[in-house]
């Protein structure tokens, strides 16, 4: 998720206990990608019709002499080619052949047929081609995944009931097996999450985490009986629980750090987000229960101290092991619908790797990687750490990162460069005497009542309103020449894949022109030529009246915006809260959303239609004249176009300029 991120994107296939989970790799995909609204003609049951088995295709490919290996290989080729077409036709034809095919190869032509049918959205012949693959399958290998695709397309069609028979088949299969149906309980906890039901999908996180971390294994690879303890999170586990509360040491950092910020208002007055209808402003927005905005004053910054832990892998996996046969698997943050962070053991390739011992070091997070946790939650957790006394003391501080431009120059910036600690997985695994961890805690309950705002997930990944207004006043200081006149409107452009509008001449035309027309500078952030360094974007986003942008990690740099700065938020479907609103609310942004505008959220859109358009356009007029930028009616700017066409209406400048409807 990541509009303004300079890194590459993660694409990690997750490994299991005892499971190898081949040819398959989806960057952060399982998520509940919802991407139509369209009724799905399913079957709620692994049994496949004969009809099902024998799809014909509309061409025979297949060439005389030919033997299977052979037609696996022309079929991949095509697909690697772009073929996709023939490289379905071709896979489709081996299904016919599928009882020759050896155990190796029947996972493969399955699984990559059925991504086929993924990447064309033909969710019912994915469907129909995973459970031909599980009822045909050689053993139980592919079993997590095919059922995790055949729940994931129901889940892409908002078929939330349909997903809750199926997982219930899944659960109830896999109770005679030796494994870990992972993928069954993440997109069952994912759908309770969509469906407004976190309690509930927590025990199924809950579940898969303690099932999945059980059986362990040790730095030295031996078996060991593993306790899963989440961090920040409750458990109904009384070992876990003993084992979590023994790691805190401060209860909250921000106290004695943050006292000069304790006359700011800890949120904005705005408790819903703002809309327009008609060019009149709507001052609520009732629509989802996880819309009101809040930014919690009970949540608190927690320090864990984690002493003689091992980490590995991508995602920074930490466990710890006894002389007893004992290993305890520590998850810090919310990781639970993130499914490439599920913890996983060390693997043979790990084994092999040396072992780098470091003394004391910082655990920011396990998405680091990531723009958006590495800028709102790792940068304010350095800034925090570096004006605490007692971790001030602390002799070798290390600050444990994956190595990238982006934190080395925000590195640069805070004059920490000589505390970062590059994290290279592919080269160590790593043993740290003492680990600290800083955590976001939020306390849900008050004075033994429930707090009258819901908790959505999201509201775990952002810091207590005080630490991100710290880190906004430590950041501008930071960088010289702050001094720029503060008269910018930004839109965050997404290059392409999900969330993108491949179409945007129009849009940003007419964006362009609402901002120059009163005097204003116009940026499109994103587009090439546009990342900058660290610095410059710190002080564009500081000169901003306005962000303007379809929900992505690009919104992550709001934090360096000043006060009264307006936020509009296009959203994606499925609508629920955004971390941004909470975001807007703690640095007292107005923050607006678009609930006409709804782009997918894995997939681009060609363009906005007429009333998404009249809706971004008014909106963003609106909040201008609202700050006092109002048109400059003698004087159009030059670079301006001389006409604008939205769905075939013609609007000449003149006419724009005098606030014609759409």
């Amino acid at each position: 998720d990541s509009s303004a991120n300079v890194w590459t994107g993660v694409g990690v296939a997750v490994a299991f206990i005892g499971v190898a989970i081949f040819f398959y790799s989806d960057p952060v995909s399982v998520l509940g990608r919802l991407l139509s609204n369209h009724p799905s003609n399913h079957v709620n049951s692994v049994t496949v019709t004969q009809s099902e088995i024998t799809t014909p295709v509309e061409a025979d490919t297949k060439e005389e002499g030919e033997n299977l290996s052979q037609r696996i290989l022309k079929a991949y080729e095509k697909q690697i080619d772009g073929h996709t077409n023939d490289a379905t036709a071709l896979f489709e034809e081996l299904l016919l052949d599928q009882q020759h095919l050896s155990a190796h190869d029947h996972r493969f032509v399955f699984t990559t047929l059925g991504r086929l049918y993924f990447d064309q959205h033909a969710y019912q012949d994915a469907i129909r081609v995973h459970k031909l693959g599980l009822q045909t399958r050689r053993d139980d290998t592919p079993a997590n995944l095919w059922y995790g695709n055949w729940l994931r397309a129901l889940l892409d069609q908002n078929l939330y009931d349909d997903v809750r028979i199926v997982g219930k088949e899944c659960l109830d299969e896999f109770r005679s097996m030796s494994t870990t149906p992972f993928y069954c309980y993440h997109i069952l906890g994912m759908t309770e999450i969509f469906d407004g039901n976190r309690n509930r999908a927590e025990d199924y996180f809950r579940a898969a985490y303690k099932q999945g971390t059980a059986h362990w294994h040790d730095s030295n690879g031996d078996e060991c009986l593993g306790t899963f303890v989440p961090l920040n999170l409750d458990t109904d586990d009384n070992k876990a629980r003993k084992l979590k509360d023994e790691t805190i040491q401060i209860s909250d950092l921000t106290v004695g750090v943050l006292d000069e910020l304790s006359h700011i208002p800890q949120c904005s007055k705005q408790q819903w987000p703002l809309y327009m209808i008609n060019r009149t402003l709507a001052d609520s927005y009732s629509g989802h229960r996880y819309y009101e905005m809040g930014c919690y004053p009970e949540k608190t910054a927690v320090l864990n101290v984690l002493r003689d832990v091992h980490v590995h892998g991508t995602f920074k996996i930490i466990s710890k092991e006894t002389a007893k046969g004992e290993c305890t698997i520590y998850t810090p943050g919310y990781m639970y619908v993130n499914i490439n962070s599920f913890p996983v053991p060390v693997t043979d390739y790990e084994l092999q790797l040396p072992i780098k011992k470091l003394e004391n070091a910082i655990f920011l997070h396990p998405l680091d990687i990531n723009y958006f946790h590495a800028t709102v939650e790792g940068i304010p957790k350095v800034i925090l750490a570096l004006h605490h006394p007692d971790l001030q003391k602390i002799p070798n501080l290390r600050i444990l990162h994956k190595p990238n431009s982006v934190i080395t120059q925000y590195f640069e910036l805070l004059g920490v460069s000589s505390m970062l600690e590059a994290y290279e997985p592919e080269e160590f695994r790593y043993s740290i005497n003492n680990l600290y961890s800083i955590d976001w805690h939020l306390d849900i309950t008050q004075g033994g009542t429930f707090h009258s705002t819901e908790v959505h997930f999201k509201d775990l990944f952002s810091p207590p309103a005080p630490v991100l207004q710290l880190t906004r006043s430590v950041l501008s200081y930071s960088v010289p020449n702050m001094q720029e006149p503060r008269n910018l409107v930004i839109f965050l452009h997404r290059e392409s894949g999900g969330r993108s509008i491949e179409d945007t001449h129009e849009l940003y035309e007419m964006a362009k022109f609402v901002a120059e027309s009163r005097g204003l500078e116009f940026v499109v952030h994103g587009a090439n030529g546009t990342f900058t360094s660290v610095a410059n974007q710190i002080s564009m986003f500081s000169r901003a009246i306005a962000v303007i942008g379809v929900h992505g990690a690009g919104f992550a740099n709001i934090i360096n915006c000043k006060e009264g700065t307006h936020i509009i938020e296009i959203p994606v479907f499925p609508v629920m809260v955004s971390v941004y609103s909470r975001i807007s609310s703690m640095l007292n942004f107005k923050y607006y959303t678009l609930p006409n505008v709804l782009l997918p959220h894995y997939r681009p859109l060609q363009s906005v239609g007429a009333t998404a358009f009249r809706d971004i356009d008014n909106t963003l007029q609106y909040v201008l004249e609202s700050s006092g930028y109002h048109k400059i009616q003698s004087n159009d700017p030059a670079t301006s176009p001389q006409m604008l066409s939205v769905a075939k209406t013609y609007l000449s400048k003149d006419l724009y300029l005098r606030g014609v409807e759409l």
